[in-house]
């Protein structure tokens, strides 16, 4: 127990300062991962230490009778689980090659080529020592007319830096790498929220719950379990004890038997004493 307690807060930090680190590096060189998909992905390790901490209270509390306290400790976890889903799922269509990323890429790229955004093209270049997108003279910065406001570039990207590589490959992989350490992440995160299930679950950290009773009744008696409780008790904590109404059966049982006993004995010695 000590050792995942030691563990686990490691392993989070570790899972938000990659999240970080690909936010960061999809934000510098442009890569088209969408943002509110990179900061929900650093988001997702939090939410995971919040419910994870917050979910034995709230099922302390679905010892109410209210449905919405019995329904919103479970309701957190299929919430968290849905979105590491969906976020799996997204960031897993970017992480293998397809014509559809290289169109994307090169839409983006034309786009900064348009704009004369010679800042998001020449953070690339610097980055991965290359020019232009498919080759070394394909949109590449410095523009050759110039930027609007300054004169004619005297020299292009690769006479100017000496570089005979286009950036299309290494940017592809860029994009690809960081969609896949995405992925990761959100399958971490995911392992995490399973671990610590189990984790409350093998340390009984939920078992003297009404929320554990009323799931161990309902999946170990199936449609009988009403019928059933009532005459072999609920089990909590690893002990079985007899419902209220079992408990004052017997008692009023037991204290019928002693009533016959003891009438039948004040019989017994009248007739003693008569005799």
């Amino acid at each position: 127990m000590a050792s995942w307690i030691a563990v686990y807060p490691l392993i989070v930090m570790a899972l938000i300062g990659v999240a970080i680190y690909e936010h960061v590096k999809s934000t510098t060189l442009s890569l088209p991962l969408s943002p509110a998909l990179t900061i929900l992905a650093i988001l997702l390790p939090l939410i995971a230490v919040a419910n994870a901490l917050y979910f034995p209270y709230l099922l302390r509390r679905a010892k109410s009778t209210s449905a919405f306290q019995r329904l919103f400790p479970i309701a957190l976890q299929v919430l968290q689980l849905l979105l590491s889903t969906v976020l799996a799922t997204l960031f897993s269509t970017d992480v293998l090659p397809s014509a559809v990323h290289e169109c994307l890429l090169e839409t983006k790229w034309r786009g900064f080529w348009t704009a004369h955004d010679g800042d998001s093209i020449r953070a690339i270049q610097d980055t991965f020592n290359c020019c232009g997108f498919r080759s070394v003279k394909d949109m590449a910065w410095p523009f050759p007319g110039g930027a609007p406001g300054e004169g004619p570039a005297h020299a292009d990207c690769a006479t100017k830096f000496g570089r005979t590589a286009s950036c299309k490959a290494p940017w592809e992989q860029a994009f690809q790498g960081g969609a896949g350490a995405e992925l990761g992440v959100v399958l971490a995160v995911a392992v995490l929220q399973f671990a610590s299930l189990v984790f409350m679950k093998s340390f009984g950290a939920y078992r003297e719950t009404a929320w554990y009773r009323f799931l161990q009744r309902a999946f170990t008696q199936g449609g009988g379990g009403r019928g059933g409780s009532g005459e072999t008790g609920e089990e909590e904590g690893g002990v079985t004890r007899p419902l209220l109404a079992g408990v004052d059966g017997e008692s009023r049982g037991a204290e019928a038997n002693r009533g016959v006993s003891s009438r039948g004995a004040n019989g017994l010695d009248d007739g003693e004493h008569g005799v």
